[in-house]
């Protein structure tokens, strides 16, 4: 935490811009940003500082997958004699928040996907950036009262991870379940209410 006050904010929030597009976990940032800049900076600033630099990861991320890094990707797959797949955009939306709570994929390889599927960007950063922020939002109190030593709010930050989990779990179930169930349909059928 030292190490990273003496760097100060500008290196700090620049680096969690860039480092988890190279497939750095950005959860250290969330768990340190609170303690090390918020007496200086103040919690709301660093939080804001902390949602800018997600965005703007978000943006970096979306841009190799789609534009950099797709190119060599398809002309491999192409070689392989196989096809990159693309996201009907009438599935763009749910399909960007199945990934997002998927668990298990990192963060990049989660963004990666997305920008490679051709998801549009103004759905993938209006999905992606809410969903990303309100974990680390969460995981940014955690470690913030962590740091001062707070027990109990701590506890609180670690249940409200824990139910934000379960509900989003719940919510990619029920999203998975609905897909199926319009995968199932003929083309005449209608939903059942």
């Amino acid at each position: 935490l030292a190490l990273m006050r003496e760097v100060g904010p500008g290196i700090f929030f620049a680096a969690m811009t860039v480092l988890p597009a190279a497939g750095f976990p950005i959860s250290p940032f969330w768990l340190t940003a609170g303690p090390v800049f918020a007496g200086q900076l103040g919690l709301p600033v660093v939080i804001a500082c902390c949602g800018a630099a997600l965005a703007a990861n978000l943006a970096i991320t979306y841009w190799l997958a789609r534009y950099a890094f797709r190119p060599p990707l398809v002309w491999l797959v192409r070689r392989l004699g196989y096809e990159l797949p693309r996201v009907a955009p009438t599935d763009q939306v749910g399909v960007t928040v199945l990934v997002r709570l998927t668990p298990g994929p990192p963060f990049c390889v989660q963004g990666y996907l997305l920008g490679l599927a051709e998801v549009r960007f103004r759905t993938y950063l209006a999905v992606s950036w809410p969903i990303s922020m309100t974990f680390g939002v969460v995981f940014f109190y955690f470690g913030d009262s962590l740091a001062q030593g707070k027990g109990k709010l701590a506890l609180l930050a670690f249940c409200g991870l824990m139910a934000l989990g379960a509900g989003l779990k719940f919510l990619r179930g029920r999203m998975l379940r609905k897909q199926a169930a319009r995968e199932e349909m003929e083309p005449g059928d209608t939903p059942e209410s």
